[in-house]
């Protein structure tokens, strides 16, 4: 009798512990809410680097966040 009780001691143990690794959580991705397409006011005089970057920085929005 005490050999069955350890092994279902063993057993339950065994389950409890187990149990604790199923834990799931879940993650919010916030980047595309940080992460925003650039538009630039009418009245910004923009260098062709910057247009150049902003054409960049956007088209990875469009990639990431659509």
């Amino acid at each position: 009798m005490p050999s069955s009780w350890k092994r279902s001691a063993a057993q339950i143990a065994l389950a409890l512990t187990l149990t604790g690794c199923a834990l799931t959580t879940t993650a919010t991705d916030v980047s595309c809410v940080a992460f925003q397409i650039i538009k630039p006011s009418r009245s910004d005089v923009l260098t062709a680097g910057t247009e150049r970057q902003i054409a960049e920085h956007n088209a990875a929005w469009e990639a990431l966040c659509r």
